[in-house]
């Protein structure tokens, strides 16, 4: 199982979806500074890569709003994670390229 939150602010209220292995769950940004939100917990079935796709859905104002960390928690992070920081090209081939 793999817990995700968000640490994000908007204060103009936004929604975003985050998806994860084909589910997805909105979820509702409002704070005018950074707070963590939690998302879910998704099941990771097989080791592999996998990908977390934010998205968003309602905004007010200009903006969806600032998302300054993804956090990840929960028994899929035991063991070696690894993830693209930067050069996300690169990255999708592996981590001995980054």
């Amino acid at each position: 199982m793999l817990k995700i939150s968000l640490v994000a602010k908007n204060s103009n209220n936004s929604s975003v979806k985050a998806t994860l292995n084909g589910k997805s769950e909105e979820v509702r940004i409002s704070t005018v500074d950074f707070s963590s939100t939690h998302v879910d917990t998704f099941k990771i079935d097989k080791l592999g890569y996998h990908f977390i796709e934010l998205q968003g859905v309602r905004k007010n104002g200009d903006h969806f709003g600032e998302v300054s960390e993804i956090v990840i928690e929960g028994e899929a992070t035991k063991g070696n994670i690894y993830y693209v920081k930067e050069y996300f090209y690169w990255g999708r081939r592996g981590h001995r390229f980054i």
